[in-house]
């Protein structure tokens, strides 16, 4: 039904061109989340070797993460 409306709108020309596109967008965005992944893992990787954490958080998003209780 999505498809068929991208269609209709004229985003598209066809539902194979759509589905394709919608399928890329889809790779592309799980390909980002993988990276974001992995760099949040490096990070748990130096901060057990190092003690701390290897990120420092200064003035005001150190005092929002605070008053959220995520510091």
């Amino acid at each position: 039904e999505a498809v068929d409306a991208l269609v209709k709108a004229g985003l598209y020309s066809s539902r194979s061109e759509a589905v394709r596109a919608l399928v890329e967008a889809g790779l592309e965005k799980i390909g980002r989340a993988r990276l974001v992944a992995e760099a949040v893992e490096k990070l748990f990787e130096l901060e057990e070797r190092e003690g701390r954490l290897p990120v420092e958080l200064r003035g005001g998003l150190r005092q929002l993460l605070e008053e959220r209780g995520r510091y």
